[in-house]
């Protein structure tokens, strides 16, 4: 991959700030590329190749973090064992959102409006729900967006595992609806600020998701399933999990609240 020639996974594991110029890299040929390939669908034909561009990288990158020995089993904390990896995926969920920022702000508007076109989608009745969710009025709105959202989830953490890629779908298209949400803020503030507050829990949620996905993928793959490793690895990831559960849980609270009125 050429790609890789420029911006080396090595590099990204020894400072997470090239994670953020990946990101902005990849995404960016996605988004030129997709309308491209797949005019009648630029949208997520973007999100597709940027996903299918990046998964590579991170699954390398998860190997070198278990060769130098960052992530590893044994007495360190929670925190310790994964604080390095969540940066480097930090910084690549940034860089995509940057990229979308930047770019749904200084392309034309008929190329905004065919590349970006689920994006806006996703919020464009006022209120936001990751990953493709949508609300349903009545009596039933929190657990109907909840529902929705963990039946995303564990679709994309099943996806993780057979295949790897569920994680970085995750990434890919929230980061891509992050950055294009934000330039929407400057046209319709008042439709959508009250929005962030849900989008951040759920956001956080997704994103906790996303990083117990890479886990278990590379665990399944890379770790004898026999070792002290692989049962801290599953262990963790589940500990994600249940974090972004939680997260998705108080999203979908405060979102129904805002439905509701």
């Amino acid at each position: 991959m050429v790609i890789e020639n420029i911006i080396r996974p090595e590099w990204v594991e020894r400072n997470p700030l090239y994670g953020f110029i990946l990101g902005a890299c990849i995404s960016t040929i996605g988004i030129f590329l997709g309308p491209m390939i797949f005019p009648n669908d630029a949208s997520l034909a973007g999100v597709l190749l940027t996903t299918i561009a990046g998964l590579p990288f991170l699954h390398k990158i998860m190997r070198i973090e278990q060769q130098v020995g960052s992530y590893m089993a044994g007495t360190e904390s929670f925190i310790k064992r994964n604080a390095h990896l969540m940066l480097i995926y930090f910084m690549f969920f940034m860089g995509m959102t940057a990229s979308y920022l930047i770019w749904a702000i200084v392309l034309p508007g008929w190329m905004i409006s065919l590349v970006f076109s689920k994006q806006f989608a996703a919020f464009s009745g006022g209120t936001y729900t990751t990953a493709l969710g949508k609300f349903i009025m009545g009596t039933s709105v929190f657990m109907a967006i909840f529902m929705n959202n963990m039946r995303v989830l564990f679709t994309l953490m099943l996806l993780s595992v057979i295949y790897g890629a569920g994680s970085m779908i995750i990434l890919v298209w929230n980061a891509s609806v992050l950055g294009v949400f934000i330039t929407s803020l400057f046209s319709r503030a008042g439709l959508l600020v009250s929005s962030i507050p849900h989008i951040i829990l759920e956001f956080t949620g997704f994103f906790l998701a996303a990083v117990a996905g890479g886990l278990l993928s590379i665990a399944f793959l890379r770790v004898d399933w026999h070792s002290e490793q692989f049962w801290q690895t599953i262990t963790d990831s589940l500990y994600l999990i249940v974090f972004g559960i939680a997260f998705i849980f108080a999203g979908a609270f405060v979102e129904s609240m805002l439905i509701l009125g």
